[in-house]
């Protein structure tokens, strides 16, 4: 039986067609198994030794630290009956990969349940690894840790060797929701200044053996550190949001809509050229590096599970700017290319 490997480099390039049952005796194997008995009732088991039969093995990743990760489901035995459509039209979608991780982001941070399903919809139909290793970085950089983390991270290293149905969907699509929903003050993970990242999985620490192995999947320097503080702070025992996941039914009673977009993840790391259109607008009254921020504390960065106080002068520049980026925001909404999907 033969599978994709994705063997993580320093740069996490992806190697393919790697025979996986190819011994490696330079690396420990661990055995990542998710157990399925229905939809509400699933395990998650990390091993030293094979916990399922072989003819259950989905996917192999060496990981850093000469770990290498060899992934079992029984998830074939899932029924795909949770309707999650229901509307007649053909599904159609907003192709722009980056502006949807911001609008999926920005919709966590206001609570807003509605866009962030929607949007998170969107991101799984066009794009599942990306809405994937995105969502896990945006739960604990702005609530917390989700429940059902090993689950997601399986999801992550299993993929694409797994169909990704109904079932999959819908409980993503309530753990979105389940992280909307929580609005308890967010617990900044301390520090972990001169903290030599975790190198261990174990299954009584799930939550941090998942941490470890999203971080070996890469992305920005600020994430990688953020991870580590969450890693740190766990084995620190220091207490942080552990977000339950709500069990309801979930629906996409209708596709993506312009109004869906919220104006603040219109930015300037989705549109570069944003920050020196306003400069130009206001007659560089105000630098361009002064924007920035501005943009960041009173647009991107609103969290309602985090309290920030703003200065006075602060508050007097964004007035100055206020209308002419709503304008911005406004003129991209309206641009917007919502098509027919054509990957289902």
């Amino acid at each position: 039986m033969k599978s994709i490997q994705l063997k993580l480099t320093k740069n996490f390039e992806l190697v393919k067609n790697i025979d996986i049952k190819k011994p490696d005796k330079k690396r420990k194997n661990i055995y990542l198994s998710l157990i399925y008995y229905s939809n509400n009732d699933w395990d998650i088991k990390y091993t030293e030794e094979p916990f399922l039969d072989s003819v259950f093995i989905t996917n192999q990743v060496d990981l850093q630290n000469d770990f290498k990760l060899i992934i079992y489901s029984d998830l074939s035995y899932s029924n795909s009956y949770i309707p999650i459509i229901q509307f007649d039209d053909d599904i159609h979608v907003l192709y722009n990969k980056s502006l949807l991780k911001s609008n999926l982001q920005k919709a966590i941070r206001l609570s807003r349940s509605n866009e962030a399903i929607i949007t998170a919809y969107n991101l799984i139909k066009i794009d599942f690894i990306s809405f994937i290793r995105r969502f896990i970085i945006i739960a604990i950089e702005d609530v917390g840790i989700p429940a059902n983390l090993d689950w997601l991270c399986w999801l992550m290293v299993a993929y694409p060797n797994y169909e990704i149905n109904n079932d999959i969907i819908h409980h993503l699509l309530l753990t979105v929701y389940s992280i909307c929903e929580f609005k308890n003050d967010f617990i900044q993970p301390n520090l972990s200044i001169g903290y030599t990242a975790f190198s261990w999985i174990n299954e009584n620490m799930k939550y941090v053996s998942a941490l470890f192995i999203r971080r070996c999947f890469g992305g920005m320097n600020c994430d990688m550190e953020l991870i580590d503080n969450y890693i740190y702070s766990i084995l620190n025992n220091q207490q942080m949001n552990i977000i339950p996941i709500i069990n309801k039914k979930i629906v996409i009673t209708r596709n993506i809509l312009h109004q869906d977009i919220i104006n603040t993840s219109i930015d300037h790391h989705c549109y570069p050229d944003m920050v020196y259109s306003i400069y130009n607008d206001i007659n560089r009254v105000i630098s361009a590096n002064t924007i920035k921020n501005l943009l960041w504390t009173f647009s991107s960065s609103i969290n309602i599970r985090r309290l920030v106080e703003n200065n006075k002068k602060d508050e007097s520049d964004w007035e100055l700017i206020k209308n002419k980026v709503i304008n911005y925001q406004n003129h991209i909404k309206q641009n917007l290319k919502i098509t027919k999907l054509t990957n289902n």
